[in-house]
């Protein structure tokens, strides 16, 4: 099991599965052998090639809801900006 390297939280989730989206190659998807992983306990991104990603569930709409929970986050990710009025 994936350990979050901020908390120690057990409760990641995978955001991009074996790939990335850079800006270098005009924001397409481009495989790696890394993927990037959120902690739903922290937000902490972080990049892995460990062989414990392949056992990890991907981002939902379920491991946003605890992300949101656990830093007080109403909607949207943390930082995102709003169209508030």
């Amino acid at each position: 099991m994936m350990k979050c390297p901020r908390c120690k939280s057990t409760d990641v989730a995978v955001t991009v599965r074996n790939g990335n989206y850079s800006k270098f190659n005009g924001r397409r998807f481009q495989y790696s052998d890394y993927s990037a992983l959120t902690c739903c306990g922290c937000g902490w991104p972080w990049r892995s090639k460990a062989k414990g990603v392949l056992a990890l569930p991907d981002w939902s709409p379920e491991a946003e809801a605890r992300y949101r929970a656990a830093v007080g986050v109403e909607s949207g990710m943390q930082g995102e900006e709003t169209d508030a009025v």
